[in-house]
This record gives C-alpha cells, sequence and structure tokens, in this order.
C-alpha cells in the first residue's frame, strides 16, 4: 500500500488496482489533474487505506487478488452505515459487466482501457458535479471505442493506431517518458502473461487461465492490441461460464501475444529514435 503522508484530504483519490501498467497510467493522469494519490494493490488493502484516511473518490478494479473490489465496496458501504459516514463516491474500473459493480454499491463504471478525458470527466462529475447528469455520454463512447467486435476494422492491424495515439498525448501534449515506461511494462507483462495462461491450460487450472486471461486483456487493451484484448475476453468468459479451457482460443492468442510483442517492440525502437 502505497500512501502520501500529510496530504491535502480535499485532493486525495484512492486506486485499487492490481495490474501494474493500469496503476502507473491512472496515477499519473490523476497527478496531472492536480490530485494527490494513494495506491491500494487489492480489496484487502484498500478498506485499511478507507479506514485510515479520508478520500474524494475510490477508483476500484473490480477482479484483484486477496479480495475483489465488489466484495471491498461492499463492506465500506456497511462501515459506512455503522458509523453514519458520509458516503464516498466509488468508481468501478472494468472491462466486464456493469450491473453487478452498482449492486455491489458502487457508484459510476470507467469501462477500460479508457484515455485521460475519459477518465477527467468521471472525476469531473462526481467530485465537482457530485454525481450529476454532467457528460453522460462519455461511458457510452468509451465502450464503443473500447469493445470492438472480432472482425472490426481496428482488428485488421495488430497494434490500433488510435489507441497508442492517446497513450502517447494527453491534452494534446506528448508524455515521452511516461508513455516508453508503460510500454516497456507491457513488454514485460505480455509475454509472462501469455506463459502462464498457456501452463495452467495444459494442467486444467480453469481458475488460473481467467485470471491470467483477465489482466492480459486489459494490458493488451492499454497499448491497442484490440485483437489480442477480445481473445483474451473470450477465454476469460468461457472459463467463467462453463469452467472450460478452450485450447484454441489460447492458441489464438498465443500468436497474438507474438505478434503484439514483436509489434510494440518496433513502435518502442521508433519512439526512443524520435
Amino acid at each position: 500500500m502505497k500512501q502520501n503522508i500529510g496530504s491535502d484530504n480535499r485532493k486525495k483519490i484512492l486506486i485499487a488496482e492490481d495490474n501494474e501498467v493500469n496503476r502507473e497510467l491512472i496515477a499519473e493522469m490523476l497527478r496531472l489533474m492536480g490530485y494527490d494519490v494513494d495506491i491500494a494493490d487489492d480489496g484487502e488493502q484498500a478498506l485499511q487505506a478507507l479506514h485510515r484516511g479520508n478520500y474524494r473518490l475510490v477508483l476500484m478494479d473490480c477482479k484483484m487478488p486477496v479480495m475483489n473490489g465488489y466484495v471491498a465496496t461492499r463492506e465500506w458501504r456497511e462501515t459506512e452505515r455503522g458509523t453514519r459516514r458520509q458516503a464516498i463516491p466509488i468508481i468501478a474500473l472494468t472491462a466486464g459487466e456493469h450491473r453487478p459493480c452498482l449492486e455491489a454499491g458502487m457508484n459510476d463504471i470507467l469501462s477500460k482501457p479508457f484515455d485521460y478525458e475519459n477518465l477527467r470527466r468521471i472525476i469531473h462529475k462526481w467530485i465537482d458535479n457530485k454525481g450529476g447528469e454532467a457528460e453522460n455520454h462519455t461511458e457510452n463512447e468509451a465502450r464503443e471505442r473500447t469493445c470492438p467486435e472480432a472482425d472490426s476494422e481496428a482488428q485488421r492491424h495488430v497494434l490500433d493506431q488510435a489507441q497508442l495515439d492517446l497513450l502517447c498525448n494527453w491534452r494534446g501534449t506528448p508524455n515521452p517518458e511516461l508513455t516508453k515506461r508503460v510500454m516497456r511494462l507491457c513488454l514485460a507483462q505480455i509475454p509472462q502473461l501469455c506463459s502462464e495462461i498457456l501452463q495452467a491450460a495444459e494442467q486444467g487450472d480453469v481458475t488460473t487461465v481467467a485470471d491470467s486471461a483477465h489482466t492480459l486483456k486489459s494490458t493488451s487493451g492499454t497499448v491497442g492490441a484490440m485483437r489480442l484484448m477480445n481473445l483474451c475476453r473470450k477465454i476469460e468468459n468461457r472459463c467463467e461460464t462453463t469452467g472450460t479451457i478452450e485450447m484454441e482460443l489460447i492458441e489464438h492468442a498465443s500468436q497474438a501475444c507474438a505478434d503484439a510483442e514483436a509489434a510494440l517492440k518496433h513502435e518502442l525502437e521508433q519512439f526512443c529514435l524520435e
């Protein structure tokens, strides 16, 4: 648990997210907006942080180890009711179904992968407008952009250039050091997670396949590897809905991992030359 000591509570936001790539991006975006950031790696750490400090808002990943975001949110809402605390806005970070987030007590949803403007709008909505109707079109736009069908135009290429552009430029301003850092993190994560999926599949470990596919889905979406992202979504859904592992999907995902890794290495090399 990384915590800022002595910061202004009026500007403090808690990020509960186990994916290092996502944490890096979200924290940097929030700092650019002028907020102080604390980070929790799982739901249990998030609850501990909420008991210790005062936050204006929580960004809560739904699927985390130790304790997931749904359980953490329910427990915190019980604490608020029992102690008559003012309810903190909790925003779900998810690439999955929205209904369970709202049923758990989360106030809103930010669909992964998202960009600076998506995050800025939802922060403005819940901190400045206190949950008003401002800019509610944002989530529909994000879902349309980030959840393409398998045969869409964006997926005919290994990396979606529009998503890469969003990663490289926030508010029209390049952020080269962060971009290179995120690309390197993704290059480390993609083959590692692919290997975890393959090993778990060979062992018949449905839970690990689903968990690793979930993490890889988020990481690949960040850098615009849309084909890989959608294959991971299908793998995760198959594991969770049927309790089975489809090897054909995993083989396709393995090839997509290799393609994404090669394309990302090329992008990083080009980026470093500029």
